[in-house]
């Protein structure tokens, strides 16, 4: 491969680098704050200006999970999906509420309970009889946007404090439920992965609590790695130009070589 062709080659990785350091920052990146008000707002809620992040992110986790929605279309829902999204279809009216909440969840109540009560204890209802699936997502907590599983998989100490947590009772209802999920799995031992519901990308295990995101992670990791292969392709391409400036061989009698000899 002459000089020229080696040159154009190490360029075209290069511009294959650029796009996947572009590609991965650009798929990483976090929503802000503003975004995650939006988000809020769009379904109905306005959140207090005082809420940090974590509030902001979980609050929105709720809302999804209320509202039947998910980050991407669902191709097929979990029992707890479905119950929500026929809770949330009869708290249109608050008669069709109270019948759902009486004839399909078998719930007491006056008929002096607010829309907002009924569709509380429903949740909580839902909560308790939708068997789990670890599709389901968490809904609570610093690691609300995860799964089930995804939880499972990337965080075990939190797993723990969720599962002594729920033992010592009086616990919320989603930190429970979840707790329950993991001790079925646990006392099933080890099987093979469970096929997910939605298209939603796996993250990459990690056993601290409080690390970044799975994805993030991944990212740095990638973005670090090619940045260093763009490093040597620099190196690579000063080699060739270096080459390229180098005088021609010349014969043991001090005569310039002709390109038939060279290629000889």
């Amino acid at each position: 491969m002459t000089a020229a062709a080696q040159q154009l080659k190490l360029e075209e990785i290069r511009n294959v680098i650029l796009f996947v350091i572009h590609r991965s920052a650009t798929m990483s990146k976090a929503p802000t704050k503003i975004e995650l008000i939006e988000a809020i707002e769009s379904l109905g809620e306005t959140p207090p200006s005082s809420w940090t992040m974590v509030e902001l992110k979980t609050r929105l986790a709720e809302l999804k999970e209320e509202h039947g929605l998910d980050n991407k279309t669902l191709r097929v829902k979990t029992e707890l999906q479905e119950w929500t999204i026929k809770l949330n279809k009869a708290a249109t009216k608050k008669a069709y509420l109270q019948a759902f909440c009486q004839d399909s969840l078998g719930l007491k109540i006056t008929g002096c309970e607010t829309i907002d009560q009924l569709k509380r204890a429903g949740l909580e209802k839902i909560y308790m009889i939708a068997k789990p699936h670890p599709s389901d997502g968490v809904g609570f907590g610093a690691h609300a946007s995860l799964t089930y599983d995804e939880i499972r998989l990337a965080q075990s100490e939190y797993c723990k404090w969720v599962v002594t947590t729920a033992a010592e009772g009086g616990c919320n209802y989603r930190l429970s439920r979840l707790a329950r999920w993991l001790e079925m799995e646990a006392t099933a031992g080890p099987k093979k992965p469970v096929p997910k519901v939605g298209p939603r990308k796996s993250k990459a295990p990690s056993n601290r609590s409080h690390s970044p995101s799975a994805a993030s992670t991944m990212s740095s990791q990638a973005i670090a790695m090619m940045t260093t292969m763009m490093h040597t392709i620099e190196s690579l391409k000063e080699e060739v130009e270096h080459l390229k400036e180098e005088k021609p061989h010349k014969k043991a009698t001090g005569g310039v070589l002709t390109p038939r000899e060279e290629k000889l």
